[in-house]
């Protein structure tokens, strides 16, 4: 079953997606659902999508699942042109 709320609403975009989802962009810390929990979901529903980790909490407090689990993890705040960057780096687009 999945979370309730915004998590929820995000997710339910990559379970009903009209075509594959190629990036996700994922805020460790959320209300309801940690980065772990929603991490597994996307992973079942898009397996192939490349995940962006955000975080305020420093690296080594984050647990080893998490960290493992994405393609690249970014402090925050973020600035545009650096999360624009990974996007391209991740896609292969630059």
């Amino acid at each position: 079953m999945l979370p309730f709320g915004a998590a929820k609403k995000g997710l339910d975009l990559l379970r009903y997606a009209a075509r594959d989802i190629r990036i996700v962009v994922l805020d460790f810390n959320m209300p309801k659902l940690n980065g772990d929990e929603t991490l597994n979901f996307i992973k079942q529903l898009s397996p192939n999508a490349k995940v962006i980790g955000l975080t305020s909490i420093k690296f080594d407090s984050l647990p080893r699942e998490y960290i493992d689990g994405i393609d690249k993890l970014l402090s925050k705040p973020v600035v545009a042109t650096t999360l624009m960057g990974v996007v391209d780096e991740l896609l292969g687009d630059g």
